[in-house]
């Protein structure tokens, strides 16, 4: 049946403006029920039934008008009204929020068929908190998806995915928003941020991806702890590829960050034969260039340089043999041993004549006797008046014969005196050994036996005991009080590290002067004006001079 819409239009605007908003809409609804699609006449009855507070049949009012505009093809008209519609719940019935929550889901996918992607995943990142806020941890997952598929270039909205996977008990699933995110921050230069998301998913699952991240932010980072920290990640790479060229290579540095030079040289020869097999000439290049200048004089160097097509021709010449010793001159045979004549036999001395009493003396010449002592009286020694006076003598006791030399006792050898502590170091960053292996790190040490990774630290042998006879030890001198301390004696600062001066004789027997300049310098900086320093830098300077000009090496300049 048709009608007169103009008409219905005046009548309905008539009573709108005397305030009659019901009799308005009814003419309104006349005209809707002639065209359902009139989308302009059904936005002004949902405006009525907001002047008569119907706010719930308003709200319904522009959801219906939304819909129309997003079949004829009009979304930004269609998000209008469902924008419309969520300030009306928010205002005035925000208790139907849940009721009407799928009006944000349908802008954010209107927002999508646009190509609006920012303004999509604004949107779907309130319904995330909102979901979240009522505990519907599933369905935020799902909405938390379609943010990452619309923006996979975000870390922290990985990351937000991640976290919420790990919360519902999915690692699996976490496996990849969190390498992604780890990924994406490296990528940014935020490695402390990546190395914190590896260490959360690597907690986890240990992911060799991740590890191989996480050693080389460790190794670039290069704290104290770091390169055993690196080595820890390391072995969950090694393990999975031991023949990898980038897992070797990362051993290397972190035994060169270790201060384990002779361990990372065997990792370079491990390397270079892959290399070799695998056909992978630059690698192949870097590891034999980095054996030849550390180690030229190796007997496995010069092997693999004689398949190297880059090798220096020093290193291809044959070394020549080594001199012969010269046979072990032995003496000549002593004659045999000419027995002295015997000795003719013992002289006695003549027998001395018997003794020769003297004569007796004339009684006349005879001195007078002494008189009588009284009875009870002890008789005096008489003496000459030029006589001192008799010294009492202690009685003597008998000699004892001597002894036969082997018949002495021995006394038993005084034991050792045990070592004494080392002194504590002056400050908690001045150690006695550099880099300490935690005992953390020693368990999976032994998965990389390989290259002596797994091997205990010899211990030193006791000292000898002395022999029967023999003197015991000497003690140990003490310092005389005033004198100042030995360099080498002194604690905290004025102690050298023993090691750095081990590592120094060997670059310089391998030829790596500015290896052994390093680290004369290092102990220098900490050591100012040591004098064993000074004098070990100088006399490597003089060989490093002696070898950069061709002469022949100076044997008294060797530490």
């Amino acid at each position: 049946m048709a009608i007169d819409r103009e008409k219905i239009l005046q009548a309905a605007q008539a009573l709108a403006e005397k305030g009659r908003f019901d009799k308005a809409i009814v003419e309104y609804q006349k005209l809707v029920a002639a065209d359902h699609k009139d989308a302009r006449t059904w936005l002004k009855i949902g405006e009525l039934y907001l002047k008569l507070e119907q706010y719930e049949t308003a709200v319904t009012t522009f959801e219906q008008v939304a819909q129309i505009h997003a079949t004829t093809g009009f979304a930004l008209k269609a998000i209008a009204a469902y924008k419309q519609a969520r300030d009306v719940v928010q205002r005035h019935v925000p208790h139907l929020a849940e009721r009407f929550g799928h009006h944000l889901t349908r802008v954010a996918e209107l927002y999508v068929e646009l190509k609006l992607t920012n303004d999509a995943v604004l949107t779907y990142e309130e319904i995330a908190a909102r979901l979240e806020a009522s505990g519907r941890q599933r369905d935020t997952i799902d909405v938390l998806r379609k943010i990452v598929d619309l923006d996979p270039h975000s870390p922290q909205r990985a990351h937000r995915l991640g976290e919420a996977l790990l919360r519902v008990g999915d690692v699996d699933g976490a496996v990849g928003p969190l390498g992604a995110a780890a990924d994406l921050l490296f990528a940014r230069g935020q490695r402390e941020d990546a190395l914190a998301v590896a260490e959360r998913l690597l907690a986890l699952r240990p992911d060799p991806k991740l590890a191989r991240m996480a050693a080389v932010i460790y190794l670039e980072r290069g704290w104290p702890n770091d390169g055993a920290a690196a080595l820890v990640k390391i072995q969950i790479c090694y393990k999975q590829a031991p023949k990898d060229l980038d897992n070797l290579d990362l051993l290397a540095k972190a035994l060169y960050a270790l201060r384990q030079p002779v361990k990372a040289l065997e990792v370079h020869k491990e390397a270079a034969r892959i290399a070799r097999d695998l056909g992978k000439t630059e690698a192949f290049d870097f590891h034999m260039q980095t054996l030849v200048s550390r180690a030229p004089n190796d007997e496995v160097v010069r092997k693999l340089a004689a398949q190297w097509s880059k090798a220096p021709p020093a290193m291809l010449e044959p070394r020549p043999a080594p001199p012969a010793p010269p046979p072990h001159f032995a003496p000549p045979t002593p004659p045999p041993h000419f027995a002295p004549p015997t000795p003719p036999p013992h002289f006695a001395p003549p027998t001395p004549p018997p003794h020769f009493a003297p004569p007796t003396p004339p009684p006349h010449l005879a001195p007078a006797p002494p008189p009588p002592m009284p009875r009870g009286t002890p008789p005096q020694r008489i003496l000459p008046p030029s006589a001192p006076p008799p010294r009492a003598t202690p009685p003597r006791r008998p000699t004892p014969p001597p002894l036969h030399p082997r018949a002495m006792p021995v006394a038993p050898p005084a034991p050792p005196a045990p070592p004494a502590p080392p002194a504590p170091p002056a400050s908690p960053f001045e150690l006695e050994e550099p880099f300490p292996e935690p005992a953390a790190y020693d368990a999976g040490f032994g998965q990389l036996d390989h290259f002596g990774m797994g091997e205990e630290a010899p211990t030193a042998p006791p000292p000898p005991m002395p022999d029967e006879g023999e003197a015991p030890f000497p003690a140990p001198v003490s310092q005389p009080t005033g004198a100042g301390p030995s360099p080498a004696s002194t604690g905290g600062r004025g102690r050298f590290d023993e090691e750095a001066i081990e590592e120094v004789e060997f670059y310089v027997a391998q030829g790596m002067f500015e290896d052994a300049l390093g680290i004369l310098d290092e102990q220098l900086a900490r050591l100012p004006n040591h004098p064993l320093l000074l004098d070990r830098k100088r006399d490597v300077e003089a060989q490093a001079a002696a070898a950069a000009s061709g002469a022949p090496p100076d044997p008294w300049a060797a530490g």
